[in-house]
């Protein structure tokens, strides 16, 4: 799965557009960018959970 993230970071710079690549394959994503589409419940789930990862390792950083 990483080496698949990082090839699809390589083509597609934002986020969103790699999350959805990732999750629907890139023809689908293309569909749903073709209307107007750039995030999905499954992105924004994702993009959630890295906030709160983020937010735990500033935290625990803090505390040395």
């Amino acid at each position: 799965g990483v080496f698949i993230l990082r090839k699809l970071f390589e083509q597609y710079t934002e986020p969103n557009l790699v999350l959805m690549s990732y999750n629907m394959g890139q023809t689908g994503a293309a569909r749903l960018w073709k209307e107007g589409i750039y995030s999905t419940p499954y992105v924004e789930n994702i993009l959630k959970y890295q906030a709160e990862f983020n937010e735990q390792l500033e935290g625990k950083e803090g505390t040395n």
